[in-house]
């Protein structure tokens, strides 16, 4: 199989979620796999510090989860789609999330989505 990635081509502000990055965000994963079941949605509600305690994530990992740092914690390794799925704890959809990543406010975010080419 070819390798697509081109290390000296990386895109500016992209994180290649990779092997390393992924053993590095296992707990964080791994609480975000478990938020399929509702149970554990509302375990998150009512005590979300047992809950990330049961999967051994760091103070680190929790303040990036409890200040709702959706960027930092892709860094931290986790899987978009885990993050989304925490965000949405808090009633943080997709958008407001990407706004955060960019660093501009959601109403900016907006007008992006109907800028020619934006997908």
């Amino acid at each position: 199989m070819v390798d697509q990635r081109k290390p000296g081509k990386s895109i500016r502000d992209t994180y290649v979620f990779e092997l390393e990055m992924s053993e590095r965000g296992r707990r964080i994963n791994n609480l975000a796999e478990c938020l399929n079941l509702q149970e554990n949605r509302d375990k998150f509600q009512v005590d979300s510090d047992t809950l990330m305690g049961q999967f051994q994530l760091t103070e680190a990992e929790r303040k990036l989860i409890n200040e709702n740092d959706w960027l930092n914690l892709v860094k931290a390794g986790g899987n978009i789609y885990n993050v989304i799925r925490i965000a949405a704890l808090f009633d943080v959809g997709l958008y407001p999330l990407g706004a955060q990543q960019l660093g501009i406010s959601y109403e900016e975010f907006l007008k992006t989505r109907n800028e020619k080419g934006a997908t």
